[in-house]
């Protein structure tokens, strides 16, 4: 076997033998091959088939007789987002294979205690080995750290977990940290760009908020252009620097206080103060509080004081100003007391006939025949039902209180001129101014009369 040649690559990883081309001389066997390998050092995977046909004798060239292992490489650590953000900025697909471009997701809402992002630890690889029978190391795997952004935290009961520590947008800072802000920017209008937003937040708008979409906010709004014939949810304070101009199709309910230049064919809701530096015009304004404008023109105003330097106009629009807002929350407090004590009566009823049902009904082994669990399941949706309607109740009653107890004002109306056909309400009375008039005031607590 002198003729024969071992060879091998420079990485080890591969051994051949060569065979001269007039064959060799002696005999040569699988074992004698494998001894002849051992002898210089090729001790790894060696491969028996060639061996074997070396030893037949059907091999006259070069062939491969051992073959190493390569390291299989490791996972990184990572961390792995458990919030979805793949539809981000998407079109939502609706299921008759539609899509809303009113809902593109361009805010991720989070709650606080959201469990935002897990870290995955890194997995080791496996070493391989070259045929001389040395290891060849699998190259390290890199690690991570779970830092968190703002108003983000790592969970106290698992180190390896991130939640959301506020009610915010989620967000990647430029470090790639995940956060959620309480505060969040639109760098321009709300349209098919950004989708309907709903934030737990504060929010502030850039530009315009467009026809048709929809904007809730959980903390304060604030609109540095107009608001067009939108539907908005506030639930602090609402500040429009332009303002609120619709067809009629337009909705604000806010919480708080609103701020405005000017607003035109709107609905407006306000728990606070409604205060609008220049006009209203042809819009039906409900505050737990005070209207202020400089100007206003055809539509309703209900509020507990309107202060306006004029109201109407020479062309005689129909306007309505009414001052019984605070009398009608009582009323409204004292419908839904009366209410809720029905209800609740309704709820007892009801878990008194669940434990009748159950009692006289239910057989030795504690089951129920398939009528009566039936009849049973309805009772048991009737007074989930009643136990909502009684939450209901109670949270619109507190809500009165509230608005109730934040106002000090007394009912009032104040204006500098009021052009006829201008009608003053409180309560049941109802008063049409019929000639223009200046410094016109009225306080029914004062024996004003209407």
């Amino acid at each position: 076997m002198s003729e024969i040649s071992v060879l091998h690559t420079p990485d080890g990883l591969r051994a051949f033998i060569q065979i001269p081309p007039q064959g060799a001389t002696g005999e040569m066997t699988p074992v004698s091959l494998r001894q002849l390998l051992n002898r210089k050092g090729i001790v790894f995977g060696i491969i028996e088939e060639s061996l074997a046909a070396i030893a037949a004798g059907g091999i006259q060239n070069r062939i491969e007789v051992a073959r190493g292992v390569l390291p299989k490489p490791g996972v990184p650590g990572h961390i792995q987002m458990l919030v979805d953000v793949s539809e981000m900025g998407r079109p939502k697909l609706l299921s008759d294979g539609s899509v809303d471009h009113h809902e593109i997701g361009t805010v991720i809402d989070i709650k606080k205690g959201t469990e935002l992002a897990r870290k995955i630890h890194p997995r080791p690889g496996i070493d391989g080995m070259n045929v001389f029978g040395k290891s060849i190391p699998a190259p390290p795997v890199e690690d991570v750290n779970l830092c968190p952004g703002v108003g983000t935290a790592v969970c106290g009961s698992d180190p390896d977990l991130l939640i959301a520590e506020v009610d915010g947008a989620l967000g990647i800072d430029t470090d790639g940290k995940v956060e959620v802000r309480d505060e969040k920017v639109i760098n321009g209008d709300i349209d098919y760009s950004t989708g309907n937003i709903v934030f737990s937040g504060n929010l502030s708008v850039r530009g315009t908020i467009r026809s048709g979409f929809t904007v809730e906010t959980g903390g304060n709004l604030k609109v540095n252009g107009s608001i067009e014939d939108a539907n908005i949810g506030c639930k602090g304070n609402l500040d429009i620097r332009g303002g609120a101009v619709g067809s009629g199709n337009g909705k604000i309910l806010c919480k708080g206080s609103i701020r405005a230049r000017h607003i035109e064919n709107f609905v407006v809701e306000a728990d606070g103060d409604v205060i609008i530096s220049e006009d209203v015009m042809h819009s039906s304004i409900i505050s737990g509080s005070r209207v202020r404008s400089k100007l206003i023109v055809g539509g309703n105003i209900i509020a507990i004081e309107i202060d306006a330097d004029v109201v109407g106009s020479g062309a005689e629009t129909k306007t309505i100003l009414d001052v019984g807002r605070k009398q009608m929350l009582f009323q409204e407090r004292h419908s839904l007391l009366k209410e809720l004590v029905f209800v609740a009566s309704e709820f007892i009823a009801l878990k008194q006939q669940i434990f009748a049902l159950v009692k006289d009904t239910m057989d030795e082994n504690g089951t129920l025949s398939p009528e009566k669990e039936e009849e049973l399941q309805e009772l048991k949706e009737k007074i989930i039902e009643t136990n909502n309607t009684c939450l209901k109740i109670q949270a619109r009653v507190k809500e009165i209180e509230r608005i109730q107890n934040s106002c000090e004002l007394d009912p009032g109306i104040m204006i500098g001129t009021v052009f006829p056909n201008t009608f003053i309400r409180y309560g049941s009375g109802e008063k049409m101014i019929m000639d223009k008039t200046e410094r016109f005031v009225f306080h029914p607590g004062k024996k004003s009369k209407l």
